[in-house]
């Protein structure tokens, strides 16, 4: 697992907002099988809120602007898991970064929203059960241009799937898969001091169909744009370097 050589006080500028295209604003955004990918991916991206369009360095930035990656330190394997009161999260995700190539990898994103007992009639008995499962591979590359430009991009394979165990007997199996991809861009000079600003195209691509057109789920697809802020801190002497991360307030509304 890579160590953070961070040794500088990130101060965040209070400018993050996501927005949905125009083109998705017919639909609900906040339900349906592609709902999953408006849950946060990682700690610190989370706690950074939509500033995290800004973050660059981890693997986390590939799920809020793969840009971030572009300044990968070194190569990263990364695992989280979430519990949230609808599901368990695990994401698995690999980065190889090259000085001359950029950086590329793979992550896995599965959400198990756990088993539920099909019950036919009155009977109390169930006879099976059945287990929703969203999956989101994602292939990621980034890379700079020049010394302050980063540019990412991700290729993404979503499905919904619903898993049976028993007997299923008359109750509809909705599967559903589509494809999209994220664009992003971040504007900073490297890990120095300064101002950091990025901005994504996220979840961009065809609807989650799941029997026919009428049943398919837009993606959540949304404009995202961020800012960063980096003060220096004075590094006393010693083994490891002083280091400093104020995320903004939570209840904070801009």
């Amino acid at each position: 697992m890579r160590r953070s050589p961070s040794s500088w006080l990130v101060a965040l500028a209070c400018a993050g907002v996501a927005v949905p295209l125009a083109a998705q604003t017919s639909g609900d955004l906040t339900t349906g099988g592609a709902a999953f990918l408006l849950v946060p991916v990682g700690a610190r991206a989370s706690a950074m809120g939509q500033t995290g369009v800004a973050a660059f360095g981890t693997g986390e930035a590939a799920f809020w602007n793969p840009a971030g990656l572009a300044l990968l330190p070194e190569s990263e394997v990364g695992l989280h898991y979430a519990k949230t009161f609808a599901s368990d999260n695990t994401v698995l995700s690999g980065y190889l970064a090259s000085p001359m190539l950029g950086v590329v990898g793979l992550a896995a994103y599965l959400v198990d929203y756990g088993a539920q007992d099909i019950i036919p009639g009155v009977s109390p008995v169930p006879t099976g059960s059945i287990r929703p499962l969203n999956l989101e591979l994602l292939a990621s590359y980034a890379g700079t241009l020049g010394k302050a430009l980063s540019l990412g991009v991700n290729y993404k394979l979503i499905q919904l799937r619903v898993a049976c165990s028993g007997d299923c007997t008359g109750f509809e199996l909705a599967n559903g898969t589509t494809q999209a991809v994220d664009v992003g861009l971040q504007y900073g000079r490297g890990t120095a001091s300064g101002l950091r600003v990025g901005v994504a195209v996220r979840q961009a691509g065809p609807d989650l169909q799941l029997a026919n057109a009428s049943q398919a789920d837009p993606l959540p697809t949304t404009v995202a744009v961020g800012a960063a802020y980096s003060v220096k801190l004075h590094t006393p002497p010693g083994p490891e370097p002083a280091s400093a991360r104020v995320p903004p307030e939570p209840e904070n509304p801009c």
